[in-house]
């Protein structure tokens, strides 16, 4: 039995390209990045949200020259849905959704019956899904979805907020 000597082609890759507040970074730290439908690469900072297209960033963070922006400009997570908007939450544990088409932002956490259903309790994660739901699990509510059409809020019993935990799921 003679040894059989496997080789593969070289690989040669791009070298990483560095992004600082050189390239137009407004900060340093990048809490999450995501990149959405169209290829633009969104990161979430302490000093607001960027959208790089691969030459330079644009950078969103809250203003008082629109109606709505950003709320905060510390984000720490993004997650996008299956309609191409992002989901945003940053450090208070407020959630907005950004439009990318139309460069706008909805204050969700600020709506009228999110702030009366949770204003007490604190988010812990969220996750849009395909059948225009939002899943929220907080501190003392626990497992939740809310119908983004009907703004209906579907609470789940305490047995599934275990199961859930010990799946690691949220």
């Amino acid at each position: 039995m003679a040894p059989i000597l496997l080789s593969a082609q070289p690989a040669s890759f791009n070298r990483p390209q560095v992004l600082t507040e050189a390239e137009g970074l407004p900060q340093g730290f990048v809490s999450d990045i995501i990149q959405d439908q169209k290829g633009f690469i969104w990161m979430a900072t302490r000093d607001g949200l960027c959208r790089y297209d691969g030459q330079r960033f644009k950078v969103f963070q809250p203003t008082t020259e629109t109606k709505t922006s950003l709320s905060f400009p510390d984000v720490l997570y993004l997650k996008p849905d299956h309609r191409g908007r992002i989901w945003i939450r940053n450090t208070y544990k407020e959630l907005d959704l950004f439009d990318p088409v139309r460069e706008t932002f909805q204050n969700f956490s600020r709506q009228p019956y999110y702030k009366r259903a949770f204003s007490r309790d604190s988010l812990r994660q969220f996750c849009p899904d395909r059948r225009n739901r939002l899943w929220l699990y907080f501190r003392y509510k626990g497992l939740l979805s809310i119908d983004l059409t009907t703004n209906r809020i579907q609470y789940y019993p305490i047995r599934v907020r275990i199961i859930v935990r010990l799946m690691g799921v949220l």
